[in-house]
């Protein structure tokens, strides 16, 4: 009984710490509500992530464990199958109750809500993982081994959905209709991307030792990219829209602090 509560913190200790440091850096505080309807929209996602997972599989014919693929085979099921399904899913939880929640009025607010989606899914997935062992020293090294890898990766690629999000919604604000299109296709791509590429090279580890140079060598780059980004953003003050991008007095459309109607300002 010590053993699995030990593991169940084990498996939850990064997400939490995680999830402590990006929520520090919020300076509205909103409220923890929402941060738990979509940290366990993180958790859904990872059921809708292994129904399309299983599908694509199965239409691709990818059975089996990556040692016993080639190449090409790793890279399809790295980008298509696990990267494509489980970004797809946290992507649409986090658009679909973060980016459209009345709380989303600062640029920092859409990365906050996408990591804690992001971390829903990693702490299921590393339950999942951490107890998918034979014996104890196992689940602590593979958890360990997580709390370093995987879970801050799956915050990083939330960070950088989150990052386009932002600025789809500056976009939509200032209705660049084009660009918000572009923003949000990048705000899926991307964490794709970034996902697939980060389990490309773990899967192909077995192949090259060369493959296990370069997936540290890129996740110290996206701890970097990913965790100055939220320094940045965190910094803009400015808010993206006002009572839902209306005047409350006079019934204008505003984007910035004061009404450009009437000069009410809108706080």
């Amino acid at each position: 009984m010590i053993n699995i509560l030990f593991l169940i913190f084990l498996s939850f200790l990064p997400v939490f710490l995680v999830g402590r440091y990006i929520y520090k850096h919020d300076e509205d505080k909103d409220s923890k509500k929402i941060l738990f309807k979509l940290f366990m929209a993180g958790v859904a996602s990872a059921f809708v992530a292994v129904i399309f997972s299983l599908t694509i599989q199965s239409i691709l014919g990818l059975t089996g464990e990556t040692t016993d693929m080639n190449l090409l085979q790793i890279f399809i099921y790295a980008f298509v199958v696990v990267a494509f399904s489980e970004e797809l899913a946290k992507w649409f939880f986090t658009y679909s109750i973060g980016y459209k929640s009345k709380y989303f009025d600062r640029p920092f607010e859409i990365i906050l809500y996408s990591v804690f989606v992001a971390l829903g899914f990693a702490a299921f997935e590393n339950i999942l993982y951490v107890f998918a062992n034979e014996t104890f020293g196992q689940s602590i090294f593979v958890g360990v081994i997580r709390s370093i890898t995987a879970i801050p990766a799956h915050a990083i690629d939330g960070i950088f959905m989150g990052y386009f999000l932002s600025l789809a919604k500056q976009a939509e604000v200032k209705m660049e209709h084009s660009s918000k299109k572009k923003y949000l296709f990048l705000s899926l791509l991307v964490p794709i991307f970034l996902h697939g590429l980060y389990d490309f090279l773990a899967f192909s580890g077995h192949k090259s030792f060369i493959f296990i140079i370069l997936f540290f060598i890129v996740l110290v780059l996206l701890y970097i990219i990913g965790f100055s980004k939220i320094k940045k953003v965190s910094k803009i003050k400015e808010r993206l829209f006002y009572k839902n991008n209306f005047c409350h007095k006079c019934g204008s459309k505003v984007v910035t602090d004061f009404c450009q109607i009437c000069g009410n300002k809108n706080v």
